[in-house]
């Protein structure tokens, strides 16, 4: 019988120097992945109210449901008495009120009845059917809680941008030139968690 004395194996430092290396790995793709979604998160919130505030600008212009409901309010409007007297003629104005906390904004979209009457405003006719925001007819915007309004440029308390019937006219609630949102992911300063959504911008 032979015994061979050459029989190999780990030996305890190249498991160690394995086992490091293993953990160098799984910490760069576990770091890759968290930016790869703290980024995703920020252009999905983005997009989200993006998508949002053109779909308001859609329904103040449309209708909800009808759209044949645009040329009847327009109508409606150029009538005499300068007033929707048709029930069966609805309208709405839609917006995003952004609500000032201590260092965040709150977006929250709403919807209000538009009533077609004319005031005269100085110089000239102008409707105005929508009145202030109302608190109860409010819901928060549905974007990742780990995402925060950071700032609105050149707005220091709560402000709101809404869509007047029947030409969906922008109108808000601050004099400003353009309207600029910063987000951010929680806390973190780092530049490439950062995101601008500019939503209007003065001709």
């Amino acid at each position: 019988m032979i015994y061979g004395d050459d029989k190999k194996g780990f030996t305890l430092i190249e498991i160690i120097i394995v086992m490091a290396i293993m953990a160098i790995l799984s910490t760069l793709a576990v770091s890759g992945y968290v930016q790869y979604r703290k980024a995703t998160l920020l252009d999905l919130a983005v997009d989200n109210i993006d998508s949002q505030f053109n779909e308001m600008r859609s329904k103040a212009l449309y209708g909800e449901i009808d759209v044949d409901r645009y040329s009847e309010i327009k109508e409606a409007l150029e009538t005499e008495d300068q007033e929707i007297a048709d029930s069966n003629i609805s309208a709405r104005c839609y917006g995003i009120y952004f609500e000032k906390t201590v260092d965040t904004y709150i977006a929250k979209s709403f919807s209000q009845e538009f009533v077609g009457k004319k005031i005269w405003q100085g110089d000239k006719w102008k409707y105005n059917g929508c009145g202030e925001p109302n608190e109860e007819d409010m819901q928060v915007l549905e974007i990742d809680q780990q995402v925060i309004i950071e700032n609105i440029e050149n707005v220091n308390g709560d402000v709101f941008v809404r869509f007047i019937p029947p030409n969906a006219e922008i109108e808000l609630s601050e004099n400003l030139d353009e309207f600029k949102i910063h987000l951010g992911y929680e806390n973190d300063d780092n530049s490439r968690y950062k995101r601008e959504l500019t939503l209007w911008t003065r001709n």
